[in-house]
C-alpha cells in the first residue's frame, strides 16, 4: 500500500505540476530513507517549492519538521 502511495504521488507531481518559478536546483531534495512509511498514514506530503505548483512530496511525518524549518 505504501508503495502505491509513493508512485502515485511521485506520478501525479511529475506528470501534474510544473516546475513553476523555481528551478530544480532551489528545490529542497528529500532523502530517499525519509520516505519510508510502513503505512500511508505515516506519511504526510511536504512542499519542496516555493513556487505556485508544487503537489508534494511524500515524507515520514517524524521528518516534516525538518523539512519545513529547511524551506
Amino acid at each position: 500500500m505504501k508503495r502505491t502511495f509513493l508512485v502515485l504521488a511521485t506520478v501525479l507531481c511529475a506528470a501534474g505540476c510544473p516546475n513553476g518559478n523555481s528551478p530544480e536546483g532551489n528545490r529542497l531534495s528529500v532523502q530517499a530513507e525519509h520516505q519510508a512509511c510502513s503505512t500511508n498514514s505515516e506519511c504526510v506530503l511536504v512542499q519542496r517549492d516555493c513556487g505556485e505548483c508544487d503537489c508534494g512530496t511524500p515524507v515520514n511525518k517524524k521528518y516534516r519538521a525538518d523539512y519545513i524549518a529547511e524551506k
